[in-house]
């Protein structure tokens, strides 16, 4: 019997050592901070076919910050956590714990943690996007030649122009009166010619005048006067006057002489023969 004892002993310890308790049941307060290690939930890189409500998982598949599963309904699961849907116009983005705000070309944003919530606050970069108040002052469009040439002008807008696009329209001011034919080179894109509204023919001596403005468009090859925007009446001298074609039909030529000595007008106009010529008026 003295032999048996021992056995017994042995043998209740090792059935108390496989014992499992039912916390719902058996368990009054259950308190594991004293625990080398806890783990309440089952893990896995997929989620189970089937859950009932209240249940919990890891899924070690998912993004840092949304491992953690319930089953909110029957057989269905809910990612946990910190992560947000996004929708754009009700359409939905997708859902992420980080988010990165980018300011797009023309807007400008500032972001802050006013310790109580993220603070975003977008706004225009006026430097791209047009304004009420710049367009008012026409200084987007404003091209003031500078150099001193009259063939071969030079413009800047502001901010700068970065490629010639068709159908774009400035606004130019030459800073000297032209001598013929002229280009215009703007923001140093390269020398366009700057031809008549009819995007053939030269402009004539004196045909831009300093310190006016001129509406400009590109045609996609070259600059074109929106309007003609001469002097149907020109003032110089003989040796300033063009040779009468048909591109000064309709011009009128005032000739300053010298004191003592009677100014001469004339207009260019062809005869019966189809001849064009300076017709002597007065």
């Amino acid at each position: 019997m003295k032999r048996l004892f021992p056995f017994l002993l042995l043998s209740g310890l090792q059935a108390a050592a496989q014992t499992q308790i039912h916390l719902p049941s058996q368990g009054r307060v259950a308190d594991f901070s004293q625990s080398a290690i806890t783990k309440p939930m089952r893990t896995g890189s997929l989620l189970p076919a089937a859950c009932t409500v209240g249940e919990f998982f890891f899924l070690l598949s998912a993004p840092a910050g949304q491992n953690v599963q319930t089953c909110a309904a029957i057989n269905i699961w809910t990612a946990q956590g910190t992560a947000i849907t996004t929708k754009a116009s009700g359409v939905v983005v997708g859902t992420r714990a980080v988010y990165n705000f980018d300011a797009g070309f023309g807007s400008l944003q500032a972001l802050s943690d006013t310790g109580t919530e993220i603070l975003l606050q977008l706004g225009l970069d006026s430097a791209v996007v047009e304004t009420h108040a710049r367009l008012q002052t026409g200084e987007t469009l404003r091209c003031l030649s500078a150099g001193g040439l009259s063939a071969a002008y030079q413009c800047s807008l502001n901010p700068a122009l970065e490629s010639y696009l068709a159908g774009m329209v400035l606004y130019w001011t030459p800073d000297m009166t032209n001598g013929g034919a002229l280009t215009l080179d703007v923001d140093t894109l390269g020398a366009k010619p700057v031809l008549l509204a009819d995007g053939v023919t030269n402009a004539a001596p004196g045909d831009v005048v300093a310190g006016r403005m001129y509406p400009l468009w590109y045609d996609g090859t070259l600059f074109r006067l929106i309007t003609v925007g001469v002097d149907t009446v020109r003032n110089g001298t003989a040796q300033q006057r063009p040779v009468c074609t048909l591109q000064y039909a309709g011009r009128i030529w005032h000739t300053v002489a010298a004191a003592g000595t009677k100014d001469e007008v004339a207009v260019c106009a062809k005869d019966s023969n189809d001849s064009y010529g300076w017709r002597l008026i007065y």
